[in-house]
């Protein structure tokens, strides 16, 4: 793994099962090259006295593994000095450790954290979506690339009344679809597909865009 990871995603599972893929560790079971920071429960926020303990942490030598792992939990609930405390170590992590920011969503980190972090989405499974049976979760071409373009902004404007944490669900399974659709046909346009859908999902958990607007420009930009 690189040594300096924010995970991404909206279902906490989703983001447990990535992190433990990527560091080879369980997070529950507890390990003495493990160090798991989060908010504690009579503090409003992660302050700069915790990234100090994990930075400490991260400079001793590994007990029994190759790397120390910090993970920092509900990273954007940072404060802004313990963010800052914690940027050379991002840059410059000593070379047996790593670090993973985990949070549904980058906002609240700075810019100059998350650009000395590589990000990686934690994918929801098909049991984890939880919004219906799988069946039931309408197609991405035939809900957004109809040949008639007015039923695919109806479409658009139906979707776009639901709540966001739902319509975020539904994206994330139009990527698995359009993953399965490269797989079998290599045709490389669903990469940019991909790569648009990613990048709603991102707007639409970072800031107030109006969600009508934000689906209705997928549609037209779907290839």
């Amino acid at each position: 793994m690189s040594n300096s990871i924010i995970i991404l995603g909206q279902n906490e599972s989703a983001r447990k099962n990535k992190i433990e893929s990527i560091a080879g560790i369980s997070i529950h079971k507890g390990h003495p090259d493990l160090l798991v920071i989060k908010q504690e429960s009579d503090k409003k926020s992660i302050g700069i006295g915790q990234i100090r303990n994990g930075i400490a942490f991260l400079n001793e030598k590994p007990y029994s593994r190759k790397n120390k792992v910090l993970l920092i939990q509900d990273a954007n609930n940072m404060t802004t000095q313990a963010q800052n405390a914690l940027l050379k170590t991002l840059e410059e992590p000593p070379v047996h450790a790593d670090i993973i920011l985990e949070a549904k969503t980058e906002k609240g980190l700075l810019e100059t954290v998350k650009s000395r972090c590589r990000k990686i989405r934690a994918e929801t499974t098909l049991d984890e979506l939880n919004i219906g049976k799988v069946d039931e979760i309408p197609d991405v071409d035939s809900t957004l690339l109809p040949s008639d373009r007015g039923m695919a902004l109806y479409r658009t404007s139906i979707l776009s009344k639901e709540d966001t944490e739902t319509i975020i669900k539904v994206l994330e399974f139009w990527i698995r679809q359009y993953r399965e659709k490269l797989r079998q046909k290599g045709n490389l346009k669903y990469v940019t597909n991909i790569e648009l859908i990613t990048s709603a999902i991102e707007d639409l958990e970072d800031t107030n865009i109006n969600k009508q607007i934000l689906l209705d420009l997928l549609a037209l930009e779907l290839k």
